[in-house]
């Protein structure tokens, strides 16, 4: 039999453990939470869902998204391989490239959506690794779907939180850009040069569109 004493010790432990990964998806969980939060209140206003005031919309989106995103990171990870293949120069086209085509595309997948609200999942099982973090929040649409999107949020070494990458009802977009920038590279015989140029059109013809 197990001696009390150690049990009472292997409790406290895995409770003193518990803490710091609990208060790491905390500080996850705030940040998309207010990122969410500004999202719906930006979608408040219908005169933004009209095509002629997209350029507006767009703008909010890159305000709300700038601040919380690691867009940078995530264009290294679509790269993927042609990342260490390309210039310092290619890299940072495309990552501004990138960032301007994901902006506008939720964007427009937000306009075309009738949102109702939204519920942040409960976390029930703590990261082993309290600087990667996942939050989940469920979106319901007014026609009573819902829709699971899950946050990959990572602490950088400034302790500041971005997200990563975002599954949505289980679907990887990295992936899918990822999927997308390599066959555009083989389509283009390996001239990223033509791929970072064609980027935005790729996307807004991608089923990543989500319209």
């Amino acid at each position: 039999m197990i001696p009390l004493k150690r049990i009472f010790v292997s409790l406290f432990l895995s409770l003193l453990l518990a803490v710091p990964a609990q208060a790491s998806w905390m500080e996850a969980r705030e940040l998309v939470d207010g990122a969410t939060q500004e999202m719906v209140k930006l979608l408040g206003d219908p005169s933004l869902k009209e095509e002629s005031a997209f350029p507006q919309l767009f703008d909010g989106v890159d305000n709300v998204l700038t601040p919380v995103v690691d867009f940078d990171r995530i264009a290294r990870g679509v790269m993927a391989k042609y990342y260490r293949q390309a210039n310092d120069d290619q890299r940072a086209r495309f990552a501004g490239v990138f960032k301007n085509a994901l902006v506008k595309t939720y964007a427009k997948a937000l306009a075309a959506f009738s949102f109702d609200r939204y519920e942040i999942v409960k976390n029930v099982k703590p990261s082993k690794k309290p600087k990667k973090q996942t939050v989940k929040v469920d979106v319901f649409g007014v026609d009573g779907n819902k829709y699971q999107l899950i946050y990959f949020v990572l602490q950088g070494k400034t302790g500041e939180w971005k997200i990563t990458n975002v599954h949505m009802d289980g679907i990887n977009l990295r992936q899918i850009f990822k999927n997308q920038f390599a066959e555009a590279v083989n389509g283009r015989k390996g001239d990223i040069d033509q791929v970072i140029e064609a980027w935005a059109d790729l996307v807004d013809t991608s089923p990543a569109k989500g319209s």
